[in-house]
């Protein structure tokens, strides 16, 4: 079968095709075919060793990536029931190997798929849609007239997050990195744009909410905008880092928390989808919000999986918004 193999650490270019023989499925696993796969922030993680610390070896090349995808199964393993062949299906999990045709997956991490939902549209909302159920329900409730921030706001994660929140009714003030990229954040439902090439989120903060500051602040993008994001907290306002496109976050002193009681919480995405019912629970949630229209796909761009290379090429394009996907199946 066709994979893309990591033949070294480093950039796009260490992607490359390759062929190596199916997997076959074992006991309370299944083979799935893999129609798309998502690329996410952690499989440029991965490829790029970015976790790495400086006395742990490098990890051992080739490997698949992937850790987003959706298919559809091709056989079972012994004892397995509920799954079926032909079944579609989604998967959500660290490993998954979805840089491939076929993938055998344990089956209490299949996600069953709607009928009503193409795979497409499924995939260029799965972890995104997950992700954006959980921050807007975990940790302050968002509805009617919340004061939200969102940063990041047209990249796949930020632009489900930012349609959701409005859906909810939550006035949103989403950050962009251009100019060009407002339009498409007020598209999403952004109440207020503030463009960061251009003006400064805390000003801009405090003037769109006359002084109150943010109630809830989702952060993908770490740095020195994180600090600002922190900074615009009204009194018992929440920040949630939930990214580092644009660096890690400086260290936080817990007494700068007593100013205004904020509160800086942590998100791991798999602590939150740790059970099987939380895990569909939540994916059926994100289905619905699709089936509403609360939320919409964005794709970048579909690549083949052949093209995995310019596919992360296009995935770390600043001026990328939306989703980037690889058609991994003809």
């Amino acid at each position: 079968m066709n994979v893309i193999h990591v033949v070294r650490i480093g950039g796009p270019e260490v992607l490359q095709p390759a062929r190596i023989e199916r997997p076959v499925a074992q006991q309370g696993e299944a083979l799935v075919r893999i129609t798309y796969a998502g690329v996410i922030f952690n499989d440029i993680m991965t490829r790029t060793a970015f976790w790495r610390h400086a006395d742990d070896p490098e990890p051992s090349t080739p490997f698949i990536l992937g850790t987003e995808a959706v298919g559809r199964i091709e056989a079972v393993g012994p004892g397995v029931t509920g799954l079926k062949t032909g079944q579609r299906v989604g998967v959500v999990m660290h490993n998954a190997k979805t840089y491939a045709e076929f993938a055998v997956l344990p089956v209490d991490r299949l996600i069953p798929l709607p009928d009503d939902i193409k795979d497409q549209d499924i995939a260029a909302t799965l972890v995104a849609g997950i992700m954006a159920e959980m921050l807007l329900t975990e940790f302050r409730p968002v509805g009617k007239g919340t004061r939200v921030l969102v940063t990041g706001s047209t990249g796949g994660s930020g632009s489900i997050l930012t349609q959701w929140a409005a859906a909810r009714g939550a006035h949103v003030i989403a950050t962009v990195s251009s100019a060009a990229k407002a339009e498409i954040a007020r598209r999403h439902g952004a109440a207020d744009v503030i463009d960061l090439s251009s003006h400064d989120l805390l000003t801009g903060v405090r003037r769109l909410t006359a002084g109150q500051g943010i109630e809830v602040a989702y952060d993908a993008v770490g740095g020195e905008v994180f600090t600002q994001a922190f900074e615009a907290l009204g009194r018992r306002g929440v920040i949630i880092p939930y990214g580092i496109a644009g660096g890690k976050q400086p260290p936080v002193n817990p007494l700068s928390l007593v100013d205004r009681s904020r509160t800086v919480a942590g998100l791991m995405f798999f602590d939150f989808v740790a059970s099987r019912a939380e895990l569909l629970r939540r994916a059926n949630a994100a289905f619905d919000a699709l089936r509403r229209g609360w939320i919409r796909p964005d794709i970048a761009e579909i690549f083949p999986l052949a093209e995995a290379s310019k596919a992360h090429a296009r995935f770390e394009d600043p001026a990328r918004t939306g989703k980037v996907l690889l058609a991994a199946t003809a």
